[in-house]
């Protein structure tokens, strides 16, 4: 209780006390109402200001990641490569920067060879070694069986297109066998065509610019990880790439269906019985279309592969081979014929 000696006089002390009524008044009608009753916050509102937040730095690299989005235009400067293959040829060939290896701890499969190879190559080059879950490496590779290996590394990128890359066979000596992609677009087949060409003894493959798939960790994986080691090169224009190297001297061999009626009255060549004298550059077209009529008219032979017994046009069912699948065998024929050739 104040006391009257606080105060000049007793109008104002009497003023002070009706106050302090009018406040004890105020006070028990809002918490008979609940209005003062504290709200507990959400857990997930903690758990967001914790995530963006939180005194471990993690605020820090929420910044800095939307700095960096911010400074490279959206595109990220890293991707995740994954598959004992693509990341065992990937730190073989030296293409990449690597910043990081995730390896899930205690699977089976690190025993393998490769496995301890990426260990002794990651320590060599100072790649720091990551243990982490199953889950962490299935979000790293976007739900794609990751083999309980990612490597965070640089995109990989076309080669440009040279004249000293693409010589002669008087020049080399022995005629060579080239693959050129007419804008195929499923990864799947872009990274099986490179596995094929790679495991083959193919020279290079020659992509255009648009519409063709990127070098993504989906093809290194569908490739097995040989489109770490393919020289893979990129054009602004296959129509004019294939025609220099028909100027050149150079075979071009368009691949065509056995049974499609073609806008050239020249037959195609059974792919099995075509040797290769020359240096040549194989072309295969688009999984729906085939090869487009301004390739078609640089392509100084025409090649098929003409299966036993040949199914009639009017049959209902698949007209044509994959495209992965027919540069296979296109590719097999070539190389066993250019091989043979050479030893004679």
């Amino acid at each position: 209780m104040c006391s009257k000696s606080l105060f000049k006089d007793s109008l104002q002390f009497q003023n002070y006390t009706a106050q302090c009524r009018f406040l004890g008044v105020f006070m028990n009608l809002l918490q008979n109402t609940r209005l003062l009753t504290p709200v507990k916050p959400k857990r997930s509102i903690l758990r967001c200001s914790r995530t963006l937040f939180s005194t471990n730095g993690s605020s820090h690299n929420f910044k800095k990641t939307i700095t960096k989005q911010k400074s490279d235009g959206g595109k990220s400067k890293t991707e995740y490569l994954f598959g004992v293959g693509p990341c065992y040829l990937a730190l073989k060939s030296n293409r990449r920067k690597i910043s990081n290896i995730y390896i899930r701890d205690g699977a089976v499969n690190t025993t393998r060879n490769e496995f301890e190879e990426i260990r002794k190559m990651a320590e060599d080059k100072g790649v720091p070694i990551v243990s982490t879950t199953r889950k962490h490496l299935l979000k790293l590779s976007q739900g794609r069986p990751a083999q309980n290996i990612v490597m965070e590394v640089s995109p990989l990128k076309f080669l440009n297109c040279e004249r000293k890359d693409f010589k002669s066979d008087t020049e080399t000596g022995n005629p060579e066998l080239w693959v050129a992609l007419d804008e195929v677009q499923d990864p799947m087949n872009f990274g099986a065509i490179l596995r094929t060409s790679f495991l083959l003894g193919v020279s290079g493959v020659v992509v255009p610019q648009r519409n063709s798939a990127p070098l993504s960790p989906v093809v290194s994986k569908a490739s097995a990880g040989a489109m770490e080691m393919m020289n893979i090169f990129q054009v602004s224009h296959l129509p004019s790439f294939l025609k220099e190297r028909a100027n050149e001297g150079w075979d071009i061999l368009g691949s065509v269906s056995p049974n499609s009626a073609e806008e050239s009255e020249e037959k195609p060549l059974d792919c099995t019985n075509y040797e290769i004298h020359k240096t040549a550059v194989l072309v295969l077209g688009n999984e729906g279309i085939g090869l487009q009529s301004q390739v078609l008219q640089h392509c100084t032979r025409l090649i098929s592969i003409f299966p036993p017994s040949l199914q009639p046009s009017s049959l209902v069912g698949p007209d044509s081979l994959n495209v992965s699948v027919a540069t296979g065998i296109l590719v097999f024929s070539l190389m066993k014929n250019l091989v043979s050739k050479s030893q004679k």
